[in-house]
């Protein structure tokens, strides 16, 4: 379970690992619904949802961090697959159904690639857009996870 720290006035989560979680469909003879409870699931409640779509297979998108926002990442229609750096270590992640949400703590650099023609990804956010919280060099990320990850450790 992520931990969160106070950080100022904002209450962020600390750089410990992402986490997949499963859904649970209701399925019916007239289709499926597949509900998602904020509180529950994401332990967390958005303030901002965006949705990212990709016409062509292969198209990247992400390649940043965050310092402040939380981000849980669920793919609606199609596939993609995530590569996830904590400051130390690469993982790889496919989210092949709307079943499936992944939850990026702070401090994690994502790279997102669509793997099918017309894919489209949800994303909710537990902030509101702010630039400053965004790490968009990768060597500036090494560095401020590196350093947050010798501060918690201590």
């Amino acid at each position: 379970m992520p931990r969160f720290q106070e950080n100022g006035k904002k209450k962020v989560m600390d750089n410990s690992s992402y986490r997949l979680i499963s859904l649970k469909p209701i399925k019916d003879t007239r289709g499926i619904l597949t509900p998602l409870d904020f509180e529950k699931e994401l332990k967390f409640l958005p303030r901002r949802t965006f949705i990212l779509s990709a016409s062509e297979i292969e198209t990247i998108r992400g390649e940043h961090a965050h310092r402040v926002s939380i981000q849980a990442i669920q793919c609606i229609h199609g596939a993609v697959e995530l590569s996830i750096h904590d400051g130390r270590n690469l993982t790889t992640e496919k989210l092949l159904s709307i079943e499936k949400i992944l939850i990026i703590p702070v401090l994690h650099w994502i790279t997102l690639k669509f793997l099918v023609k017309n894919s489209h990804v949800a994303v909710y956010a537990s902030h509101p857009y702010d630039e400053a919280d965004y790490l968009r060099n990768f060597e500036e990320f090494l560095a401020e996870a590196n350093q947050t990850s010798l501060r918690t450790s201590e």
